[in-house]
């Protein structure tokens, strides 16, 4: 697979005008494809959630996640605390190879890690505009694509948009109108569309830089078009291909684990 990637990341380098003519699902492989060399990574985030009104509030969030491989499907691990070291709390998710994802939170309050159920995905993530949908390793196996892209420019920059279409019957959303780079094939936007066929989030990631020859996001803002909310993740430090093993990903490792956590410093 990793070879297949390649050459499709290196045929594409040579002829980036050529995207236009692609399907979506071609657009998608082009953008996992460049993020070939990326095995695990253990982030430390800031997540800063401002109301309409400008109030803001600020949590701290470690976030680990390992690639698929050939036995598992994607893993990720979020803690974050939200001011109070009592308070801290975490997600965990796979998505397996058989394409089921699962979900799992630390709830502080009962020392005990519970299962997420389907129908709460959409839920808002510790009061942000992210929804524990939003922050699961998804793989391109998750979605439809639409059979033609469109050439776009983004910030003055040339760019193709297509649009994904979630195949879990659960998720929230309907749509979801992806933007990446033609040349780099980083993604700049997703539109995210709601069961209404209606505009609901916007999700932008700016203010890349180069780690270990993969571009990586410094900064992911979702905005609410329904009730003006905005939510920031600024990425304080990213180390990659530290190690991480499934281990790090087990559910009741994770419960002991966190029961002696105190804070995120």
């Amino acid at each position: 697979m990793k070879t297949v990637y390649s050459l499709i990341v290196i045929t594409f380098l040579f002829l980036p005008m050529q995207l236009s003519a692609m399907t979506g699902q071609e657009a998608a492989d082009a953008y996992a494809g460049s993020q070939i060399g990326f095995v695990d990574s253990i982030t430390s985030l800031q997540l800063e959630i401002i109301a309409a009104s400008g109030k803001k509030r600020i949590k701290k969030i470690i976030y680990k996640q390992k690639e698929k491989t050939a036995v598992q499907g994607k893993l990720s691990l979020m803690i974050f605390s939200p001011g109070r070291c009592s308070k801290t709390m975490a997600i965990l998710t796979v998505a397996s190879i058989e394409k089921k994802m699962k979900q799992w939170m630390f709830l502080p309050a009962l020392r005990k890690v519970r299962s997420i159920s389907s129908d709460t995905k959409g839920g808002s993530l510790a009061g942000s505009e992210f929804s524990y949908e939003d922050l699961a390793a998804h793989s391109l196996g998750d979605y439809r694509y639409s059979p033609n892209v469109s050439s776009v420019t983004y910030q003055g920059k040339e760019a193709v948009q297509y649009s994904r279409y979630p195949n879990d019957p659960d998720s929230y959303y309907s749509r979801q109108d992806v933007v990446i780079d033609t040349h780099t094939f980083i993604m700049y936007k997703i539109d995210f569309y709601d069961q209404k066929s209606d505009l609901y989030k916007t999700l932008v990631l700016d203010m890349y830089h180069q780690v270990e020859e993969l571009w990586r996001f410094q900064r992911a803002t979702m905005h609410n078009h329904l009730n003006g909310n905005r939510s920031i993740f600024y990425v304080s430090s990213e180390q990659m291909n530290t190690g991480l093993s499934p281990d790090d990903f087990d559910r009741e490792l994770l419960e002991k684990e966190m029961k002696k956590t105190r804070c995120i410093r």
